[in-house]
């Protein structure tokens, strides 16, 4: 989880996060491969929830990375910005809540090992709080019951 916490878009997400009065959480399939500890390759994908306005979130995140923004749902309020850093492409999906906090965004996600979620705020910190992994639904324990690598493929 280290190299991902220093990566600078990270701070950059967190700045405009800030700005905007948002909170924004890493959540989903990435959050799940950083504690599997496997690498992925040329394309990473990551998935955000925001608090809300996901859309003007990602405006100002293309454009200061001065990467494209993709409508991708407009009524589920998903929007994705495609970063090229380097020989790798980050796709940056963000989505408003579904539902009326975070706790009932991770509620209904398909697995439980998927509901595992990171706050950005506390992730860019020098040195961030124990905090930093939330995990509402005891994601981490399936994790370590079933690390079997066919079990968890996408």
């Amino acid at each position: 989880m280290h190299s991902f916490k220093k990566h600078a878009v990270f701070e950059q997400i967190n700045e405009l996060s800030q700005q905007l009065g948002l909170k924004v959480y890493l959540v989903g399939g990435a959050v799940r491969e950083i504690f599997l500890k496997r690498r992925q390759g040329k394309k990473i994908d990551w998935d955000f929830a925001v608090s809300s306005k996901s859309e003007a979130f990602s405006k100002k995140l293309a454009e200061k990375l001065r990467a494209p923004c993709i409508v991708l749902d407009k009524k589920k309020r998903t929007f994705r910005v495609i970063w090229r850093y380097g020989d790798q492409e980050h796709v940056f999906d963000f989505t408003d809540f579904r539902g009326k906090n975070l706790r009932a965004d991770l509620k209904g996600r398909d697995f439980t090992i998927n509901t595992l979620c990171l706050d950005i705020a506390l992730l860019v910190k020098k040195k961030p709080e124990k905090k930093v992994v939330i995990d509402y639904f005891n994601a981490r324990s399936d994790i370590i019951r079933f690390p079997g690598k066919g079990l968890l493929k996408n």
